[in-house]
C-alpha cells in the first residue's frame, strides 16, 4: 500500500512530513500531494527529484513520475540500505533550474534480517559497491551538463584550469607557443615600377609601363585636337585596351611645383616653405629700413652703379615665370602649351577596403573579361607575401597569391577593346 502525504513547498513554510519505509524496502510506492498555499501545485512538465545524505556521508536520489499536482516516488536500495532518520529534500526542476524545494525526513526502520540475494541485480549488490557506483553515475550526470572554454595566454606562461560548480563551467588558459622558424624566402615578384610618356606623334601620346624586372610594355594615348576631343582610342603593345567610356587614369608624371597649393598630399605642394613679411614691422628690426652701421641713410638712396645695371637690361625685358600646370589663360606666362590630355585616358580604378585572405574575389559591376591590371598600389601596412595575380569576368575580379595580414589595395585596370 502507498503512503500519501501533502507538502507545501511556500518558502518559510515549517513543516516536517516524515516518510515512513522498512530497510532494505525496495518498491515500495510514496505519493506526496504538491501544494502552493492554499492552491495545488501543477506539476506538469516539471521534474520533481527526492534526495538525501545517509548517516555514512553517502547520499541516495530518486527521479519521481509526476502526475499533475501528485508525484510518487519508488523506494531504491540506495534509499532504504542504511536504518534511521534522513534528513531529505523534495526539489522541483524546470530544465536545469531548481525552482522550488522543501525538506522531508525520512525514517528508515532497522531490519533483522540483510536483504536475500536471489537475482544479482542492481538492488541486491554489496552496499560498499553499490555506494560506489551511485556516486559514479552521479558524477557522470555532471559531467554530461559541463561545458568548456579555453583563452590564450602569452608564451611562456603557466597553463590554468579551473571548474565553477554553480555553472559546470571548465576553464582552461593555454599559453601561446613561440613562435615558428621564418620560412623560406619566396619568389621575387614583378609589380609596377613606373608609368612614363616616352614620345608624341601628333596627337598620339606613347606611355612606357616599366615592371620591376626590367622589361617594359606600351600603351597609346590619342588626344582630342586643340583639347576639345575625347579620347578616341588607346592601345597596349597594339592592342585597342579603351573604348573611350573610362573617365581617368593616374599616372606617374612629372607634375611642376605650385607655390600656391595647399593640399600636403598634391604633388604640386612645396614642402618646408618659408614664410614671406608682408609689411616692413614683420621684419626682425622695426626701424623700417635696413640696418648696416657702413650705411648712411638719404632719402635718395638710388646709386650710379644701379642706374648703369638698369641701363644694361633690353627694352621689354621681363621677369622668368615658372609654368603653371593649372594655369588656363594661353596668353599667360605659367600657360603650359600642348598638355598631354591625361584626364583623358582611361582607366578603371578599383578600391579594396579590406583584403585580409587570398584568393579572394570581388564584385565590381563595371569590371569586364577584357579588363587587366596595369598597377597595384598597396596600402600601410603591405601585407603582400610573394606574386599576386589579377584575373577579371564580367562584374567581378579576382585576386591569388599569398597574404600575412590585411591591408587595402587600389587597383588600376585597363579594358581591351573588342
Amino acid at each position: 500500500m502507498a503512503q500519501i502525504k501533502t507538502l507545501d513547498i511556500t518558502p518559510a513554510k515549517i513543516q516536517m512530513p516524515v516518510i515512513e519505509v522498512s530497510q532494505f524496502d525496495i518498491g515500495r510506492d510514496v505519493i506526496i500531494h504538491m501544494k502552493d498555499g492554499s492552491d495545488w501545485y501543477d506539476l506538469t512538465g516539471l521534474t520533481v527529484k527526492l534526495q538525501g545524505t545517509k548517516p555514512s556521508g553517502f547520499g541516495y536520489s530518486v527521479t519521481g513520475t509526476v502526475d499533475g499536482h501528485d508525484v510518487t516516488f519508488s523506494t531504491i536500495y540506495d534509499m532504504t540500505s542504511e536504518s534511521g532518520f534522513i534528513l531529505s529534500e523534495v526539489s522541483i526542476i524546470d530544465g536545469t533550474d531548481v525552482i522550488g524545494s522543501q525538506n522531508v525526513m525520512l525514517h528508515v526502520e532497522a531490519s533483522p534480517h540483510p536483504p536475500e540475494i536471489v537475482d544479482g541485480s542492481p538492488e541486491t549488490i554489496l552496499p560498499e559497491m553499490r555506494e560506489l557506483v551511485n556516486r559514479a553515475e552521479a558524477a557522470a550526470e555532471i559531467l554530461l551538463d559541463c561545458s568548456a572554454i579555453a583563452t590564450t595566454l602569452p608564451t611562456g606562461a603557466s597553463a590554468t584550469a579551473s571548474y565553477s560548480p554553480e555553472t559546470g563551467v571548465f576553464s582552461f588558459g593555454l599559453p601561446r607557443g613561440a613562435k615558428g622558424d621564418t620560412g623560406a624566402t619566396g619568389e621575387t615578384g614583378n609589380g609596377i615600377s613606373n608609368i612614363r610618356k616616352t614620345s608624341t606623334s601628333g596627337l598620339v601620346d606613347t606611355y612606357t609601363i616599366t615592371y620591376t624586372d626590367g622589361t617594359t610594355t606600351t600603351f597609346t594615348v590619342t588626344n582630342g585636337q586643340n583639347g576639345t576631343g575625347s579620347v578616341a582610342d588607346v592601345t597596349q603593345n597594339g592592342v585597342s585596351v579603351l573604348d573611350g567610356t573610362v573617365a581617368k587614369v593616374v599616372a606617374d608624371a612629372n607634375v611642376q611645383s605650385d607655390w600656391n597649393e595647399s593640399d600636403s598630399t598634391d604633388d604640386a605642394y612645396i614642402k618646408n616653405k618659408p614664410s614671406i613679411p608682408t609689411a616692413t614691422s614683420d621684419l626682425t628690426n622695426d626701424s623700417n629700413y635696413v640696418s648696416d652701421s657702413d650705411y648712411v641713410h638719404t632719402d635718395n638712396n638710388y646709386t650710379s652703379t644701379e642706374k648703369t645695371k638698369l641701363s644694361g637690361i633690353a627694352s621689354g625685358a621681363e621677369v622668368n615665370v615658372q609654368s603653371n600646370w593649372n594655369e588656363t589663360d594661353s596668353t599667360a606666362d605659367a600657360y603650359i602649351a600642348n598638355k598631354p590630355d591625361i584626364d583623358s585616358l582611361k582607366v578603371l580604378v578599383v578600391t579594396l577596403s579590406a583584403l585580409s585572405s587570398l584568393p579572394a574575389t570581388f564584385y565590381e559591376t563595371a569590371v569586364t573579361a577584357d579588363h587587366v591590371c596595369i598597377k597595384a598600389e598597396l596600402g600601410t601596412p603591405s601585407a603582400q607575401t610573394g606574386d599576386w595575380t589579377v584575373t577579371t569576368s564580367a562584374g567581378e575580379l579576382t585576386i591569388s597569391g599569398s597574404i600575412s595580414g590585411s591591408t587595402t589595395a587600389t587597383l588600376y585596370l585597363a579594358r581591351k577593346e573588342n
